[in-house]
């Protein structure tokens, strides 16, 4: 990394606030001692990361406007004897700068735990675009989100964090299931999050019943030319809760609606 057209790390090194993430992750981790100087930077971690390893990391330095968003390839990785921490440099591959506030406003993802969670992902032959408009726009909502042969009758989207998700789902004898959750995080296109445990305007939720239980669903969409890297995950507060969604048949039921949702996206 050179830092030759700035006037600051010329003089000397300087002490950065940085986040890492696998290569292609969204999921960040502070670093600590992050020092950055003409020739790269380096910083202290509690794990061993692998020489030649590529990583991604975000360095918001003193006195500037933005971030740097920064690909590296780890060029050693040296245990400080009797801390169990390592020392790691960085040669980085290529620089990028974002906005600080753009950074920060960015909600932190949920960290994976297979005990709690139920995820899948989908390949699916049809444009993001057309996935996206299938999840936010209500007169969609309406022709997918339920397997038949059952049916969603009735849809209502308010299209920002603490607005409304409501479906009303039928079973094939009439009878009908109100869903009310809240959106907390929307990125156009690429990521939509909502959960049942808030009603609108982010009041906590009543969840009672044999089958009630709070989740968090969080859908991510990734553009493969013209066919869209479809991934699924539903969060819950427990392993019971996770237990009881996977035997209600949830792999079964979410497959089943994704091809709905698919044959749909291709009539757009």
């Amino acid at each position: 990394m050179d830092f030759s057209n700035r006037r600051t790390y010329q003089r000397r090194p300087i002490t950065a606030q940085g986040w890492i993430a696998a290569s292609g992750s969204d999921d960040w981790h502070p670093i600590s001692t992050v020092d950055v100087s003409k020739g790269g930077f380096g910083f202290l971690s509690r794990e061993k990361l692998e020489v030649e390893s590529i990583r991604q990391f975000r360095l918001q330095l003193p006195n500037e406007d933005g971030v740097m968003h920064v690909i590296g390839r780890i060029a050693h990785c040296i245990e400080l004897e009797g801390i169990g921490t390592y020392r790691v440099g960085v040669q980085a591959t290529s620089v990028n700068i974002i906005d600080v506030e753009t950074l920060l406003a960015r909600p932190a993802s949920p960290e994976p735990d297979p005990r709690l969670d139920l995820t899948f992902t989908r390949t699916i032959d049809v444009p993001r675009e057309h996935v996206w408009a299938a999840w936010t726009r209500p007169e969609y909502i309406k022709q997918w989100f339920t397997p038949a042969p059952w049916r969603t009758v009735d849809c209502e989207i308010d299209l920002r964090p603490g607005g409304a998700f409501r479906t009303v789902m039928e079973s094939p004898d009439g009878q009908q299931f109100p869903n009310v959750g809240v959106y907390l995080e929307i990125v156009d296109n690429e990521k939509l999050v909502w959960t049942n445990a808030m009603t609108p305007g982010w009041r906590p939720a009543n969840i009672d019943g044999d089958n009630d239980f709070a989740f968090t669903a969080m859908i991510e969409l990734e553009s493969k030319g013209e066919e869209t890297v479809y991934t699924a995950t539903v969060i819950h507060r427990d392993e019971e809760g996770r237990k009881r969604h996977e035997a209600m048949g949830f792999y079964e039921g979410w497959g089943a609606a994704l091809d709905q949702l698919v044959a749909l996206a291709r009539t757009m």
